[in-house]
Order: structure tokens, then C-alpha cells, then sequence
């Protein structure tokens, strides 16, 4: 069944129950204080509803901020935390709140700490405020008289259901502003932790290591080499590394991302309707279409070379599910492409779709395919299938369109093909310095399916851009900011 608003996540029981602190600063957007009017003659005696609240889990990020907190004290206390979601900001029209956006983490590592977690959609707030502020009282109500069974219990008084939503559904609803956007002014300052919350801490329980990453793990052929595999999981849904359990880690690709543009898909749909006068939810879905294809048969063509290898079979037919509609795309290409590859390269796998970390820095990556060469040295190699990393003559493209370059701190053009080059050298970088392995070379493989042949772009090494990226990101901490 499909997940809809109101939606509430809660803690296991026995769950220690994390501290907050009274946050002086914190301005309360407008729908939190329409929802805190409505609550304030409905809830029972003994229930704070807080506006202010600031929940601290580490010095390392900002806190984390309830729009709105009910909070219970005493021996059966217990303490809610309740989520606005908009689907953009109103100062940026940013997208927020979107599937698979990292709320899910964010609320079960709050559910770890001993939160419950509501959310409430920004048009149910709007439209049935009084029913949001019943339906949040008969929680609390049935909390305090029985915690132990809430989660059975069925809701008398329950808003109309709103469906999560997408990010480009985000994008049409900042466009159309016909759905309140974000308001609230966030605090982004870090505070170092009290004893008390020290001692909590040492308390919350680690999320176990997903199904997917032990299984995996076991596979290598030198499976506990590394001490490292321990302390690494991925959960692949929000696209989010996790160190120990615990601690969110920044994808390599997100901090690459911060020393290049992003395209901005609002405002250029917005200048193809007034150049070209095509509908900006028209070039919208078009280009999320293309967004969604490319990142899904992809990542099913990564699947099959690393089932080829450990099971002898390579799938050809991607299914992709849009609405109502199922498109079948044919990968035949790719496979020829990838199995002439092996053949000419002689390739034997070392490791495959390897997660890899670097704890200081606070990022993690995932290595596609690692060879060690007879000299006990290592080549990577990582699969392509875009059009946009080698011409039709396997011509690495080095320049950006229009001259486009990057930002933040180094110079280069702004291509696919520098992108990986820099994930590829920040990959051999880790490598070396944490796992004692030595990098004699890096390729991109290109199993575009529109170019007659496969073709291999060697990687240059780019040490001292590397040192740069590194040194920016130690003085920026952008390893924890950029989350």
C-alpha cells in the first residue's frame, strides 16, 4: 500500500529517550504557528508544545530542528516531533521534502534517539488545520494512556490523505505556487554537546548493516581484508553512506557537485516557455523522463556486468515504470560492448561496486570494478554509458559547453568527463591513504549503446587538484555541510 500524509514513524521500544535543548533564536515559519494556535486549547494537561526545540546528536552538523515538538516529561514521557513538509522553499523555489530526499534516514535516526516522527503535509495544515491539531491531540492522548499500542490504533479524526510527492512534482508546485512553500528561517550554527547528551549518545542504537551490503561484503573473495568494509553500509533508496551505523556520510559525487553548477531545470523550463513557447510542465517531465531513464538503465547495466562476473548471466531488458506506463529498454548493445571489453582487456575482478570511505573527510564513493595487476599494483575502471564523457571517436569532450568552468576553488572545464575524472582520483586518493593499496591507473568505460564500439578513456592523475579539493574540504568541513 502506498504511503501517504499524515505519516508517523516510531521508535522501538525500550529506545533511550534523547535530551533537547530551547533554541532562543528560532523563527517559527507560518503554518508552525497556525498548527501551534490550533493545538494550544486542545492538548492535554501535562503536553509542552515547543516551537523552539533544537535536538543536538553531534558537534559535527547543525541540530536538528522540529518544526513543532509535543513533549511529555516524567517517568512514561515521551517526545514527538512533528514535520511540516512544504514542497519547496519560498525564497529559492528549491525542492524539498521530495521522495528519496534523505527524510526517511533523518527520521529513523531521530526514531534511534527515541523521537516519534509526524509528518504533515503543507496543504493539510492549510486546508484542515483543526483536524491536523485533532488528530496530533488523539496521538498523544492514546500515548499517554497506552503507549504500548499505538501503533495499532485507528484514528478517528484523520486530514485528507496527501500523496508524497516527486522532486519534479516539487518543481511544478514552486512553479504554480499553488502550495505554500517553506518559510522558516534555519539556523545553521553547531554547538558542542552537554554531558547529558554525551551520555545519551553513547546510549543510541546503531542501525544494523542492510542485507544488501553484508551479502555483498561476503562475496569478495577477500572478504575481512579490509577492516574498513566493517564500518561502511549504503542505503541505495535515499542514496545515503552510513559509517558505524550511525554517522551520514557525503557521496563523493555531492561533493564534486559543489565545484560545478547544478542545472537550474525550473528557470530553464521557464526560458523554454518564453523563447520557444513550450509549457514549463511540458519540458519539465520531459527532462525528468530523460533524468529518470539514464539514472535507472544505468544502474541496471552496473548490475548486470557485476551478476556477469559472479554469475555467468547478463540481463538485456530494463524495465522502467512511469505512472501507469512501463517501458521496456533493450541494453543489447551495452552487453556486446562490455563483453568485448573483458575479452580484449583480459579483465579478472579484484572487487566490485566496492564502498569506500574516508572518515576524516566524512565521504564515501563506490568503486564499480578493481583489477590487481601482476605487480600487485591496481587499476579501476568505472562503466559509462553516456554519450557525454567520449565523441563518436572515443575523444575524451574537455570542453565545457560555452566555456563553462568550474568554481569554489579550482579550475577546470565543466564536463562529464572531468566530473569522473576527479570521483576516479578522489577514489585512488582514499585508496592510498586508507587501505594501503597502490593505484597504477584509472579508465572510464564508455558502453554507450548510440557508438559502434566500447571505448576506454584513460584517467589522468591529478594529484595536486586533488590536494586542492582536500585542503577545501578540511578548511570548509564540507564533508558534514554539504548533507
Amino acid at each position: 500500500m502506498k504511503q501517504t500524509y499524515p505519516i508517523i514513524r516510531f521508535p522501538e521500544r525500550g529506545t533511550i529517550l534523547y535530551p533537547f535543548r530551547r533554541h532562543p533564536l528560532v523563527t517559527p515559519g507560518m503554518l508552525e504557528q497556525k498548527l501551534a494556535r490550533e493545538l494550544s486549547a486542545k492538548l492535554p494537561a501535562g503536553v509542552e508544545c515547543l516551537l523552539n526545540a533544537c535536538i543536538i546528536t553531534t558537534d559535527k552538523q547543525p541540530p536538528y530542528y522540529p518544526d513543532l515538538a509535543l513533549v511529555v516529561t516524567g517517568a512514561s514521557g515521551f517526545r514527538i516531533d512533528v514535520e511540516i513538509d512544504e514542497p519547496y522553499r519560498k525564497a529559492t523555489r528549491e525542492p524539498i521534502h521530495y521522495q528519496s530526499c534523505g527524510d526517511v534516514f533523518r527520521d529513523h535516526l531521530l526514531n534511534r534517539h527515541g523521537w516519534v516522527v509526524v509528518r504533515l503535509a503543507a496543504q493539510q495544515i492549510a486546508q484542515e488545520p483543526g483536524i491536523c491539531a485533532d488528530f496530533l491531540v488523539e496521538l498523544v492522548t492514546c500515548m499517554m494512556a497506552d503507549s504500548a499500542s499505538i501503533q495499532q490504533h485507528e484514528f478517528a479524526s484523520v486530514p485528507t490523505p496527501v500523496e508524497p510527492w516527486s522532486r519534479n512534482d516539487a518543481l511544478k508546485m514552486a512553479y504554480w505556487q499553488n502550495v505554500d512553500g517553506e518559510d522558516k528561517q534555519w539556523i545553521t550554527d553547531r554547538y558542542a554537546l552537554d554531558a547529558d547528551e554525551l551520555d545519551c549518545k553513547q546510549q543510541v542504537k546503531p542501525f544494523d548493516k542492510t542485507d544488501d551490503m553484508r551479502e555483498k561484503m561476503s562475496t569478495f573473495r577477500d572478504a575481512g581484508h579490509y577492516e574498513q568494509d566493517a564500518d561502511i553500509d549504503f542505503e541505495p533508496c535515499e542514496h545515503i553512506y552510513i559509517y558505524k551505523g550511525i554517522k551520514r556520510m557525503l557521496p563523493v559525487s555531492s561533493l564534486i557537485a559543489y565545484f560545478f553548477d547544478e542545472f537550474q531545470a525550473l528557470p530553464q523550463a521557464e526560458n523554454q516557455l518564453r523563447f520557444k513557447g513550450i509549457p514549463v510542465e511540458e519540458s519539465l517531465d520531459k527532462w525528468e523522463r530523460a533524468s529518470r531513464t539514464a539514472s535507472e538503465v544505468g544502474t541496471f547495466v552496473h548490475l548486470q556486468t557485476e551478476n556477469y562476473f559472479q554469475r555467468g548471466f547478463f540481463e538485456t531488458e530494463c524495465q522502467l515504470q512511469f505512472g501507469q506506463e512501463t517501458e521496456v529498454v533493450s541494453v543489447e548493445q551495452e552487453k556486446l560492448h562490455f563483453l568485448r571489453f573483458i575479452r580484449d582487456y583480459d579483465i579478472e575482478p579484484y572487487r566490485q561496486e566496492w564502498p569506500v570511505y574516508d572518515k576524516d573527510l566524512n565521504i564515501a564513493g563506490t568503486i564499480d570494478l578493481i583489477c590487481q595487476d601482476d605487480d600487485g599494483e591496481f587499476t579501476i575502471y568505472d562503466w559509462k554509458r553516456s554519450s557525454k564523457v567520449v565523441n563518436a571517436q572515443g575523444q575524451p569532450i574537455v570542453e565545457g559547453f560555452r566555456g563553462k568552468m568550474s568554481h569554489n576553488g579550482i579550475s577546470l572545464p565543466d564536463t562529464s568527463f572531468y566530473h569522473y575524472c576527479i570521483q576516479q582520483n578522489l577514489y585512488r586518493y582514499m585508496l592510498e591513504r586508507h587501505y594501503g593499496i597502490r593505484v597504477k591507473a584509472m579508465n572510464l568505460v564508455v558502453l554507450c549503446p548510440d557508438y559502434p564500439t566500447y571505448y576506454v578513456a584513460q584517467v589522468p592523475k591529478m594529484d595536486q587538484l586533488i590536494q586542492q579539493i582536500v585542503t577545501i574540504c578540511q578548511q570548509h568541513d564540507l564533508g558534514h555541510r554539504l548533507l
